[in-house]
């Protein structure tokens, strides 16, 4: 098992962009494997800084 894990749904130092959605499904299996581990950071740029919501975006992310 790795310290730590890298999944970018988006294309490196190009800030803003929509996500690329054939990373979706490895992102939920991703996040699913890392929490059965005991992971305890998830890194989110632009998801949560541009959201309209960003306290939603953060509860969502703490609930998965």
């Amino acid at each position: 098992m790795a310290d730590k894990d890298i999944l970018q749904s988006v294309y490196p130092h190009i800030g803003g962009q929509e996500n690329i959605s054939r990373t979706i499904p490895r992102e939920n299996i991703l996040y699913v494997m890392l929490k059965d581990a005991g992971a305890d950071i998830l890194v989110a740029g632009n998801y949560v800084f541009k959201a309209e919501n960003p306290l939603q975006r953060i509860s969502t992310l703490k609930n998965l």
